[in-house]
Formats: C-alpha cells, structure tokens, sequence
C-alpha cells in the first residue's frame, strides 16, 4: 500500500469534482459546498449536513446522491455511501457514471485506508469493471479506474487509461498521473518535465502537488540540472512549509545534496 497517501489525496478531489455533466440543477449548490470545504474546511461530517440542507432542486438530481455518497465515504461511513449511490442510480441522469464509479470507490478507499485490504481491492475491482464496461469512453470513469490500478502498483495498465482519458478529454487529473508514471516508473524525463509542466499548467484549487512537483524535481535531477531541481523542491517548500517531514521530499533532498555539490565543485 506504498501509494495510499498519492490515492486518498487525488481521490479526495476527484469525487468531489465529479465528471461535471450533470451540473445544471446543481451548479450553484456544488460550487458552495467546494467553497466550505475548500475555503472554510468544513470537516466531512458538517459537510454531509450542510449538503444535506441543500436546494430541492438539485436533490432530485444524481449529482445531489453522488456529492453525498463521496461524503459519506470520505467520513468513513463506507455503507450509508453505498445505499446513497444506489439510491442516485434509481434516477435517470447523467450522473449514472459518476455514481457506479462512486461505488467503486467506497471500496477502493476502504483498502487505501487499510480496512479487510484484500477483501475491498477485489471489489472496488469488480465494480470498476463494470463501470469500465457501462461506459467505455468516459474520461471520468477511465481516469478513477487508472487512479485505483495505479494504486494497486498496475503501472503500465494505469498509465494506458489515463493515456485514454487524457485523449478524450485532456485535464489536470490525467496529466498528473501521466506525468508521474514517466519519471517514476518509465525512467522518461524529457517526458515527464513535458508532462508536468502541462498538468501544473491546469491546476486550479491546488496550492501545491507533493507527488508530481518531486517527480518534476527528479526528473531535472536526472538531466544532470541540480540547480533547476533545488528551485523546484525551495519552491515547494516556501509555499508548504509543513512538507520538510513528507518522506518524498526528504528523498528528494538527499539524493540532491550530493549532486547539488557536485555541481558547485
């Protein structure tokens, strides 16, 4: 499970972002309840409450029963997020993609947090396959699915999906993933400095990307461009003082130091 803090933070925002197709009784209510999470940082628990209280509008919509059900999951209420999603399914929507994704994800994020691991990644599996199945071209669907296999060290599979996604609709979340493949598990820096840059390009709520700015580090590292990479990791570090005890950008700063030297020498 060594890609269980890289999985529950881009799964976080995922689900709230939702595949954004059915937004139009919801526009407004979904744009508040990003701002109480994202701005006020509503716990989970108040925002379930708060989303709860939400227009009668948009709860006769999928997209109210696919906020919700993420809720519930990211609160760790794994079975009231599973009755939600089905309860969103009965209505004709849409967002029918997002909710068979959403089940999918009770379970994937069940094994990130390592509860019955074995147990969840087998089902979070079988209901990704069905959704894969039920929609095929769906850059939403395609990219969670690559998130989960890339969380299940499914590299080369993972990075073919969120190729896909990315090639219907070219966004932050594919990019990323694209991005870190090439410099983690390719060895391919050019492509990967190419990548990342293009995925940095698009982020909008994000203050900083741990996971992708070290890969972008690494990868100028091993261009032989120690200095270009010690700005990269200062950079991160002004913005996110708190990420000198994150152990990827440990990792990155002792494999620096010494090339850092060397190129002073």
């Amino acid at each position: 499970m060594k890609n269980l803090a890289y999985q529950i933070g881009i799964s976080f925002l995922m689900v709230i972002a939702g595949a954004e197709t059915a937004f139009a009784n919801c526009s407004t209510d979904v744009q508040l309840l990003n701002d109480k999470l994202y701005k006020e940082n509503y716990s989970y628990e108040a925002a379930v409450e708060y989303w709860r209280g939400t227009s009668e509008s948009c709860k006769s919509t999928g997209v109210y029963y696919q906020k919700l059900g993420a809720l519930y999951n990211l609160n760790k209420q794994r079975s009231k997020a599973v009755q939600t999603y089905h309860e969103g399914l009965a209505l004709d929507d849409d967002a029918k993609p997002d909710l068979m994704v959403g089940i999918a994800n009770v379970y994937f994020q069940a094994a990130a947090a390592g509860e019955a691991y074995e147990e969840n990644v087998k089902q979070a599996a079988s209901e990704f396959a069905k959704v894969v199945r039920a929609y095929p071209e769906d850059a939403y669907v395609l990219m969670q699915y690559a998130n989960f296999l890339y969380f299940i060290e499914r590299y080369d599979l993972a990075f073919n999906y969120a190729v896909k996604s990315n090639n219907i609709r070219e966004d932050y979340y594919s990019l990323r993933l694209i991005a870190i493949i090439f410099g983690e598990h390719k060895n391919d820096s050019e492509n990967a400095i190419t990548t990342a840059y293009r995925a940095l390009g698009m982020r909008n709520n994000f203050n900083t990307d741990l996971e992708l700015e070290v890969v972008l580090a690494h990868a100028y590292m091993d261009k032989g461009d120690a200095e270009f990479a010690a700005k990269i990791l200062q950079s991160l570090k002004d913005r996110r003082p708190s990420i000198v005890t994150e152990k990827k950008f440990i990792d990155a700063l002792e494999r620096l130091r010494p090339l850092y030297q060397s190129s002073k020498n």
